[in-house]
């Protein structure tokens, strides 16, 4: 299984070899312009190099957060060495716990961290001026994309809601014109009822009243 260290100078070795890629690379990237529309820019780099480029600063991001504990151990040494010599033993015993690298590995540390430093220096003075704003430009035109796809997505989504509920709204916008025709016809109905009632009561009225002159006149 390959140790830490090991897995670290690999990736330096890529780091270096895109590195060397990236600036060696023929041609100069355009001035980009940012369109007043569509906010694009223009640049003459390859879709290979942008990616060679963001993979290059991301080796370069990684080995930066393992260089700072190897700086650290390689410090630690250092101090741990002079503080020997002035043989200050409360001192020693702590860097003790941080000095961990035998002399042979802190020559290896040392020599990796040299090259880093280089690789490093390199692309920040020979491949970011070059890269840096075609590719910053490129992702700000990608996340304009993303979001008029993600606007596009939303008013879709809205049309199909909106038409998904015009059933609906016609069923009931229907069963409310069914329900006021219906107490419309309760209401006829319950009129009729009262208007024939009393028509019946009217009429018994008018039925009482002849027999009662009736009945007057047998007796005059």
């Amino acid at each position: 299984m390959a140790t830490e260290f090991q897995r670290a100078c690999r990736a330096l070795e890529k780091l270096q070899e895109s590195v060397s890629q990236l600036a060696g690379a023929q041609g100069e990237v355009s001035d980009w312009i940012v369109l007043a529309t569509t906010s694009a820019a223009e640049h003459s780099i390859s879709e290979d190099e942008r990616i060679a480029f963001v993979e290059a600063e991301e080796k370069l991001l990684h080995l930066e957060e393992l260089t700072v504990k190897m700086r650290k151990k390689c410090h630690a040494h250092e101090e741990l060495q002079r503080l020997q010599a002035e043989v200050l033993l409360g001192r020693i015993a702590e860097l003790q716990g941080t000095a961990t690298y035998g002399r042979n590995m802190l020559e290896k540390v040392s020599s990796f961290l040299a090259q880093f430093d280089a690789a490093k220096e390199r692309f920040t003075s020979e491949v970011v001026p070059r890269f840096a704003a075609a590719v910053a430009a490129h992702e700000a035109e990608e996340a304009l994309c993303n979001e008029r796809e993600h606007r596009q997505a939303e008013l879709e989504r809205s049309r199909a809601w909106e038409e998904q509920q015009k059933p609906l709204e016609e069923l009931l916008a229907s069963s409310e014109k069914r329900l006021q025709e219906l107490q419309l016809a309760q209401q006829d109905s319950e009129w009729l009822r009262v208007w024939k009632s009393s028509r019946h009561l009217e009429m018994s009225f008018e039925e009482v009243a002849r027999d009662a002159r009736a009945t007057k006149s047998i007796y005059s």
